[in-house]
């Protein structure tokens, strides 16, 4: 929800329509803007287990064997509903006889004979005897969205389902030993070049914080080589694959962004929520606006009328006698304004607001209070903070030039209830006031 709501909070500002005439140009503007919002990059560490399966598998009649895998993997994710992902993984596991081909004969060679092995061959029993292979990888891998192909559309989600094909370039070395004692049998007959593979992968990820996932991962990768662990036979048809099984941790690139686009909504809960936004009732908005135009007025006047009363005592103390008077000035203090979801402030746009506040304070000895805002974008814990923290950068920019810290105090107000209509979700709520 809260990804919707920074979605409509950027197409106010835009000041998109949604006239039907220009619906569609309208909303490429948004998903333009969406990509523009929202980051894309992120790496990755992974580490996991591997099972091979050939003339020999990992899953062996007599024992399952669990060996070990990592690698390291960069992703650019192109749309909420599709990426690309380059990773390196290196690992290693043991192959045991299948149930099938317990008594099959194992030579010395690599070969396999079936009934009995040719004389003058030295061999093993397939049982009693099994494979250490080695592979190293490197996969391009391209996944899909599961939420968003089957409707999912408000974004920022806790669980995402990724489904997507992967090809491989793939090197496997292979050694043969002998079950009872650890003794190498032979390298076999493993093809040590490199290979081509495919597969695909499924995963579950994690949304856990702004900049860090967590993913569980299962690839099945179709192997090229078809003596991958060593081991020959006659029978060419037969399908050998490694199924690999990781956890991986993910770091999202992109400090100032609100997430990555993984996590962005989709186009249908943006036109939703525009639309939403945009049917505000004309009174209240002619009301805000008659509102604001008196306010200003009204301290029009009150400037009017301090001015008008300066005047008057100093013509007053030119009539009389010197005396040490202290003037009061009426202080009209501007407010500093933030795009959605920043804190820091622009001090180019608003250096003269900036240069007025100092001026304002190094004139006076009191204390003054700076409370920042949000707009209704956003979850309350969200909005405290960065209120807070919208007010803390303003006090940070005064004592850099020259204020004492002692005489301000930064405020989180949270959500600003000032503002109503299309201004709650506009720059206007989005500000620090600086007050006595």
């Amino acid at each position: 929800m809260r990804t919707i709501k920074l979605a409509v909070a950027t197409i106010v500002a835009l000041g998109i329509s949604l006239g039907t005439a220009s619906a569609q140009s309208d909303l490429k503007e948004v998903r333009k803007q969406m990509s523009q919002d929202y980051s894309h990059w992120y790496l990755g560490a992974e580490l996991g287990v591997p099972f091979m399966f050939g003339d020999m598998n990992s899953l062996s009649k007599d024992k399952t064997y669990w060996g070990l895998q990592y690698g390291a993997f960069a992703g650019y994710q192109v749309t909420r509903g599709w990426g690309l992902e380059l990773g390196f993984s290196m690992g290693e596991n043991k192959l045991g006889a299948p149930g099938y081909a317990m008594h099959n004969y194992l030579g010395v060679d690599g070969n396999t004979y079936y009934g009995t092995a040719p004389a003058g061959i030295v061999s093993h029993l397939y049982q009693d005897a099994y494979s250490k292979t080695k592979f190293t990888s490197v996969g391009l891998h391209s996944p899909f969205n599961m939420n968003a192909l089957f409707g999912y559309k408000k974004g920022d989600q806790f669980l995402t389902v990724l489904f997507g094909p992967a090809i491989y370039m793939q090197q496997y070395k292979a050694s043969l030993y002998q079950m009872s004692n650890d003794t190498k049998i032979s390298d076999g007959t493993s093809d040590d070049g490199w290979g081509f593979g495919a597969g695909a992968d499924l995963g579950l990820r994690f949304n856990l914080a702004k900049g860090f996932d967590m993913q569980f991962k299962s690839s099945m990768n179709w192997i090229n080589n078809t003596n991958f662990e060593g081991i020959a036979t006659n029978d060419h048809e037969k399908t050998n694959f490694l199924w690999s099984n990781t956890v991986s941790a993910i770091w999202k690139i992109g400090k100032n962004k609100p997430g990555n686009i993984l996590y962005a909504p989709s186009a249908k809960s943006i036109r939703d929520a525009v639309a939403a936004a945009s049917q505000v009732d004309e009174a209240r908005l002619l009301a805000a606006e008659k509102a604001l135009r008196d306010a200003q007025q009204m301290a029009a006047d009150a400037q009017a009328r301090a001015n008008a009363e300066i005047a008057r005592m100093r013509e007053q103390m030119a009539n009389q006698k010197p005396t040490v008077v202290k003037e009061t000035e009426v202080l009209r203090i501007p407010n500093i304004h933030f795009p959605v979801g920043v804190s820091k402030v622009d001090t180019n746009l608003y250096k003269n607001e900036l240069a007025k506040i100092v001026s304002v304070l190094k004139n006076s000895s009191d204390s003054f209070v700076v409370t920042g805002y949000c707009d209704r974008t956003g979850s309350t814990a969200l909005n405290q903070k960065l209120s807070k923290d919208r007010a803390q950068a303003v006090v940070d920019y005064l004592v850099s030039q020259g204020i004492s810290a002692n005489r301000l105090t930064a405020v989180g107000g949270g959500v600003d209830s000032v503002t109503s209509g299309a201004n709650q979700v506009s720059i206007l709520a989005r500000r620090v006031e600086v007050t006595k």
